[in-house]
């Protein structure tokens, strides 16, 4: 299970009087600090599980990732095979092109021209 090795956990009667067994007073060998028995002690099979969690996350995350990147070329390859947009085509519904060197289009006025019938 500790690959062979046994962790060495310390800690001092009066460590224990103060911040009783349930507190931080418990030093590993391997460890720069004071820890709960627990972590000091380690379990091996949840750090292993918990390596593993990890792992499979980092993996999905990569996965995904790559994904995005492929969707955005598949994206910019598209745009890209069907040329620029010219402005009033129907590609852009019409509109004005953002393009340089596409002027915008005029907007038609409306005219209402009335033609008053005078009947005596």
């Amino acid at each position: 299970m500790y690959d062979g090795k046994l962790p060495i956990v310390v800690t001092t009667m009066e460590q224990l009087k103060e911040h009783s067994p349930a507190g931080a007073v418990f030093r590993r060998f391997d460890r720069p600090q004071n820890q709960t028995l627990l972590e000091a002690i380690g379990n091996p099979r949840r750090e292993a599980h918990k390596a593993r969690q990890q792992a499979e996350y980092a993996a999905r995350q990569r996965e995904h990732q790559e994904e995005l990147r492929r969707i955005a070329a598949q994206h910019k390859a598209e745009r890209d095979a069907t040329g620029p947009v010219a402005p009033g085509s129907l590609r852009n519904g019409g509109r004005p092109s953002s393009q340089p060197g596409g002027a915008p289009r005029a907007k038609p006025t409306r005219t209402c021209s009335t033609t008053a019938s005078s009947k005596p």
